[in-house]
């Protein structure tokens, strides 16, 4: 995905398996990362910010997945 100018929501309603793989792909590895930077510890002000964008990245997935059925 990263190298398309398509969005999320156009990838998913092409329905092209290489395109949403890709996306998929790349929803997991932020979501990794997140996952990681809240491992690592946070501040008090941190925590809030990077627990909402670890939900909302799942929330992506969640979506992902659903589309794919």
């Amino acid at each position: 995905m990263s190298q398309s100018n398509k969005s999320p929501w156009d990838i998913l309603d092409s329905g092209q398996p290489q395109e949403v793989k890709e996306l998929r792909q790349e929803l997991a590895d932020l979501d990794f990362e997140l996952k990681k930077t809240l491992d690592a510890g946070l501040t008090v002000e941190e925590y809030p910010v990077i627990s909402a964008l670890k939900s909302a990245s799942e929330a992506a997935i969640d979506i992902v997945d659903k589309g794919q059925k």
